[in-house]
């Protein structure tokens, strides 16, 4: 029995990744279980997970509420220090639910959010989803919106450029819809008038008529914008043939700054 629980010499742990004899180790590639490759290779994924985190990365369209600004497969760049280094707002294990949130911090901010700023944000209601919505009004301004028109403190704000309304049809003032916070102040079509607290932002998608936003789900926080869009680097149409190229790949879409 003493011969079966012997611990092999340098043998850590069966859990240990990096002992000789663990499974971890005779797992690794051999020009990994070098010292000095292992290392580089991790100074290199620090790098990455740092840049991914805190300075900038992409993001894919999942859906239309940004149209036409945004398609859906379009692929962006996000920066994430356009609104100043932000203190990581989750601590655990990478690609699992293991961790806990802490409050952020904001520090070196040089730009502030502002009404038109297409941003990156975790969604309010599951801090593990990630949004894109354009900045309508900032904390302390009054938004009303009246037959699909948003105003602002008083001023009528045109519909972005590449904006649209799916379909045309109004909602009439009289039909409250009790999922628009906060409760009362109307529906899609009508809203507020509402001010937006401090620290808060207030954001709709382009595509007014078919976007989960702030008339639905509230004002957002400043803590949980994570950058501002930047450029689409890369644009597909899923309903296309993989194979019919010219189709597939929208090339005019390359290249294009978010505005």
């Amino acid at each position: 029995m003493r011969k079966w629980f012997k611990i092999p010499e340098g043998y850590p742990g069966f859990f240990s990744p990096w002992g000789k004899h663990s499974p971890g180790w005779k797992m690794l590639p051999s020009f990994l279980k070098k010292k000095s490759n292992l290392i580089g290779t991790l100074v290199v994924l620090l790098i990455i997970l740092f840049i991914r985190a805190e300075i900038g990365w992409f993001y894919r369209v999942p859906s239309g509420s940004m149209k036409n600004t945004l398609q859906v497969g379009d692929v962006f760049l996000v920066n994430k220090l356009y609104f100043g280094f932000r203190t990581p707002g989750w601590i655990g294990i990478p690609a699992t639910g293991f961790g806990f949130w802490i409050p952020v911090c904001r520090l070196f901010a040089l730009h502030d959010p502002q009404p038109g700023d297409v941003i990156i944000f975790r969604y309010p209601r599951n801090l593990q989803e990630i949004f894109v919505k354009r900045v309508v009004a900032t904390g302390g301004q009054t938004v009303e919106i009246v037959r699909k028109r948003v105003y602002v403190d008083g001023i009528e704000q045109p519909i972005p450029p590449d904006g649209q309304f799916h379909f045309a049809r109004s909602i009439p003032l009289r039909f409250p819809d009790p999922t628009i916070f906060p409760k009362g102040a109307g529906n899609r079509d009508y809203y507020g008038p509402e001010t937006v607290p401090e620290g808060h932002l207030f954001v709709l998608g382009d595509n007014r008529n078919n976007s989960s936003d702030s008339r639905f789900w509230g004002f957002l926080k400043e803590e949980l914008v994570l950058g501002k869009a930047g450029m689409i680097i890369f644009s597909s149409d899923a309903s296309k043939p993989v194979g019919n190229f010219r189709e597939f790949l929208r090339l005019e879409r390359f290249g294009r700054w978010i505005y």
